[in-house]
Formats: C-alpha cells, structure tokens, sequence
C-alpha cells in the first residue's frame, strides 16, 4: 500500500513488525460507528481507511472484538492496539495514549415526550437515568451528579428501550448518536428535552500507554485528512446535516438530447415526401430514444422528490431540536405572567432565538434572597439552517456565560459570550464572522421598584411608562391619545461575535416602576417590505404601532401585532425571522 506521509526509521521499522494491528469498536454507536452486514461502519471507519491508505499501517477489527465491553477487555490484554473512537478522561489516561480530538459533539439529556419537564442535569436529581456501562458519559455523571440513580445498560439502544418502556425517566448521549436513534430507530414516543453543561464530547484514536511509534503514525495519517475530507465523511453518515444536489449538467444534457430529438422530428416531416422509406427508420429510431429520454428524465424527477422530500424531513427535525434548547413559554410565564413572545421563523427552522433564565441571590438591600431573570431576543447571522446553527452556538454561549462562569451583569455577560462565540469559530480553519444581534435585559423585583438592567448589540430597548423622565437619557415619542410615553436605550454599536473596534458592552441601569413595559425585538419586523410602496416598514413606523397598541393588555398585543404583520407584508415574501418579546412589570 502506497504511503503519503513521511515516515521516520522506528515507523518503517514498526510496519516490518506488525503485518495487522487490530481494533476494537462499538457496534451500537450509530453513526460514529457501528456494525452494517456484520462489518465495522461509520465515521470511525472512515478515518481508520484513510489513516491506512496514507501511512501503510493494516488496521483490522479483532475478530473477538464482539461489543464495547470485550473491546475494552481486549485492549487491556493488549490483543487490541487501537481504539479508533473513544473520548480521553483521568482514568483512562492511566493506561492510554490519545490522538487529537477529530470530532465533537455536546451531551443532551433524552426523555418520554410526555415525561416531567426536564431543563437541565439538576432536574434528574433523585431520577433513573439510563447510561451505557463504560462510556465516558457514564464516569462524567457518576463524579458530578451524586444525586442522580444510574441504571447501567450494555449500549445507547438498551438505554432507550429503558426510557421508552417506562423503566428509566432519561439518558444522557452525545446530540449524533441520539439525533440518529430517534430520527430512525423507531423511537417515536422520546425526544430531546434539554442540552447539558457536560463539555463536548472529542472523539480520537486511543493506544496503549507508551506506545509512542503507533500513536505518531496515527497522528501522521489523521494530519493528512483535510478540512473538506472531514465534512465529507460527516455528511454521508449523519443524517441532520445531509444537502443533496441536482446535477444540473445532466438536466442540461437530457434537455439538449430533446431538443435535438425535436429538430429531427422537423427534419423528418420536411423530407417525408422525398424518402419516405428512410423516414419511417430514422423515425422508430428517434421516438426509441425519446422514449429513452423520457424514462431517464422520470426516474431524475424523482430522484429528485425523493432527496426534496429528505432535506426536508431533515430541516423539521432540527426545528425540533431548536425548539428544545429554547425556553418553553410556560417556563417564561411562570416568572413573569405579564409577557408575550411573538416568532415568527422565515423559513422552518431560524436564525432568531428568544432566551430565558433565572438566578437567585442575596440581595444588597436586605440580604434576602431575590431571584434575578434574564430574558433576551436575538438575531444571528443568516436565517434557515446556517442562522440555526449559529443560534445553537450563541444560545450555548449566553448558558456558559450564566451558568459556568457565573456573570450577572448583562454588559460583561454580552462579553463573555462573544468571547466564546469567538473561540468557537476559531476552531475552523476559514475566518468565519459570524455572531449575533442581541438585546438583553435583567430583571429584579424590590419592594417599591424593579431593578432593570440592560445591555445590547445593535437592538436597543424599548419602555412604555406614564413618566416622560425615567431618570436617564433615553430618547422619547409621546403617545399622541393617552399620557404614555415610549423611551428607546441605545445598544452597543457592535454585534456578539468578531469586530475589529471590539469594545465592552455597557450596561445601563434603570429602576422602574409596576406598570411599566419592556420591548426586545430583532430588525425582521421593521425590515419587512410591505404597504402600498412595497417599502421597508422601518423602525419609526415600528415604534408608532407598538405605542397604538398600549391600551390593550400585554398579552392581548401578540395577536394584533401577527395580524399587523401579515397585514402589511400581504403578497410580499417574508424577508427575515422575526422576534418580539413585551413584558409588563
């Protein structure tokens, strides 16, 4: 087998040697790796064919090798020299040498769909949680959550079966082997109801501890995949992430064969008077290849619907998703009961996002406890999948920056989150820009006023409240038929995500009154092409609306403001994700 890597006396030395070095893997982790027709599949073989294609190293699965568990046992007997698809933790690090990380994914928790509500990992505190005996999920669980009541499975599956037969309330995996399960294993009765603060999980090659020549040429195959290589390999077998193409060069040969056909069919009817014999061969012979055409040209239109048809199925699957990661409105409405949330996606699934948590902790004025919600809309770069899949990244973020690194201020809040935006990103190998607009507010109640504290990129806030002087600068529009008056604060000119002036957000501090009316909102609702001209709404005529709108009870404007929407958009194509959050203290 040809080599492409560079390889050192001791690697050449150590192919002479070892003629195989065998391998060990799970055959029920769809789809880092599994069994298909009794053989190794997945991502994981993948990268093992490429490692032994460029550096000659014969990598082959251990015939005993049946199961996670006998590979593990096989690798400590040291029959088996490589784990090709295993995550690093302290106690495996006693007696294994890893690769660098050449995957990962976040941990969500999966449960009934009619279950208990679950937000996070505290929520299964005193639960049965269903978790694969000798997975690193299972280690992360057994020394972070003592509280939880871990029922031990062989694999993923038997941990579903659990779930979905009512012997378990939930298991925690990896967001591609649960993605995968549910999508098509015929568990329809489960879905994913909350991420987890767990760390991504990396997946790479894993050898025997000093087993340092190995582990090099490991290293060496897995540096020659390319970036394009990788995304390859994860978009044949992960199924979310499928786009499938019409191979347009084709389409455009089957159409030039039928206009050709029809040129003939011209030609024929010209000279049929003059060789009438030759036209009637020349005839069956052009309506056999047209007949040809049509077929082939049926069986690509349905190829077509067929691969229409997975895309989408595919794009309402990661609305699920989306929607799982974002706060229920019940949980909103517990909190603040005056509110509405209006979302309105431009496609399936978006690139706007509505955010909610709750702290508590002591107050400055009494020392009691108080509890302080966080409540936000954002506007992520992009709408459709690739804005869903910033909205994932920036919504993790905004969790990270609350609940990790414990941050109340919602200007260093807004910082620290760009920070990880940034760090995020920068994990690719393209300069990638992408981030958010976001308007953020924290609320606290006292006992004769409400403690508002907001910061912004590019959206700013709007308050509706009796009093033209709110005690800072604002600018303000009166109400022209009641004594109401509606004052906007200035968000920081620069968005979440990479900036080449980057500043720290400000944090502006604001104490309110019972009655008073917060409005975050993205830029879709103003921006929307509509009304006689067909032109922008913009944020002027926005304002007038939000304040036409003020005698009517906080909960009653959601509705109003759909239909003024749909009203002014009328025939023209919406042209962004629109989110509106009003809240009434």
């Amino acid at each position: 087998m040809s080599q492409t890597v560079e390889l050192s006396s001791d690697e050449k030395s150590y192919l002479e040697q070892h003629s195989v070095v065998y391998y060990g893997y799970d055959p029920a982790w769809h789809p880092l790796e599994f069994e298909l027709n009794g053989e190794h599949a997945g991502i994981s073989k993948d990268y093992c064919d490429l490692i032994s294609e460029r550096t000659g190293l014969v990598l082959k699965t251990h015939p005993e090798a049946k199961d996670w568990k006998s590979s593990l046992e096989l690798f400590q007997k040291g029959e088996i020299q490589v784990l090709p698809c295993i995550a690093s933790n302290d106690e495996r690090l006693k007696t294994m040498d890893f690769s660098p990380a050449y995957l990962s994914y976040s941990f969500v928790i999966v449960t009934l769909k009619d279950g208990d509500f679950v937000g996070d990992l505290r929520d299964l505190s005193g639960k049965t949680v269903a978790l694969p005996d000798g997975y690193a999920v299972t280690k992360l669980v057994e020394d972070t959550h003592k509280g939880i009541n871990i029922s031990y499975q062989e694999d993923v599956k038997a941990c579903l079966m659990e779930i979905s037969s009512g012997k378990a309330d939930a298991t925690i995996a990896n967001l591609a082997v649960a993605s995968h399960y549910l999508n098509y294993e015929g568990f329809e009765n489960l879905k994913i109801a909350a991420p987890t603060d767990f760390p991504n999980i990396e997946t790479r090659f894993a050898v025997s501890k000093g087993d340092t020549v190995l582990l090099s040429l490991i290293n060496k195959g897995l540096n020659t995949i390319t970036a394009e290589e990788r995304r390859d390999i994860v978009q044949h077998w992960v199924s979310v992430t499928y786009e499938h193409g019409v191979d347009m060069a084709r389409i455009w040969r089957i159409a030039l064969i039928c206009i050709g056909i029809t040129l003939v069919i011209f030609i024929v009817i010209f000279i049929w008077n003059r060789k009438l014999k030759k036209e009637i061969t020349l005839r069956q012979a052009a309506e056999a290849e047209l007949q040809e055409s049509y077929n082939e040209i049926s069986d690509q239109k349905m190829i077509i619907e067929m691969k229409n048809d997975e895309v989408l199925d595919s794009i309402k699957y990661a609305k699920r998703l989306q929607e799982a990661i974002m706060p229920s409105l019940e949980t909103i409405n517990e909190q603040l009961p005056k509110n509405f949330v209006l979302y309105k996606p431009k496609d399936i699934i978006a690139g706007d996002f509505y955010w909610f948590d709750t702290v508590k902790s002591k107050s400055n004025e009494d020392g009691e406890e108080v509890t302080q919600m966080f409540i936000a809309a954002a506007d992520c770069t992009g709408h459709g999948v690739p804005g869903a899949m910033v909205s994932v990244v920036c919504s993790n973020a905004l969790n990270r920056s609350l609940l990790e690194h414990h941050i109340y201020d919602p200007g260093k809040l807004l910082d620290k989150t760009t920070d990880l935006v940034i760090d995020r990103f920068s994990k690719s190998e393209d300069n990638v820009k992408d981030g958010m607009d976001i308007s953020l507010c924290s609320i606290t109640y006292r006992t004769n006023h409400v403690d508002v504290n907001y910061a912004g990129a590019h959206n700013n806030l709007w308050i509706i409240s009796k009093s033209a002087d709110l005690g800072f600068e604002t600018k303000c529009v009166a109400n022209e038929t009641e004594d109401l008056f509606l004052h906007e604060v200035s968000a920081t000119r620069q968005p979440v995500g990479k900036f080449a002036n980057r500043k720290p957000f400000e944090t502006k501090k604001m104490k309110l009154g019972l009655g008073d009316r917060l409005y975050l909102y993205s830029d879709g609702f103003a921006d929307q092409f509509g009304g006689n001209m067909g032109k922008k709404m913009k944020s002027k005529a926005f304002k007038k609306l939000v304040l036409s709108l003020s005698h009517l009870k906080i909960q009653e404007q959601c509705k109003f403001l759909d239909e003024a929407f749909e009203n002014w958009k009328s025939d023209y194509e919406q042209l962004d994700d629109v989110c509106v959050i009003g809240i009434e203290l």
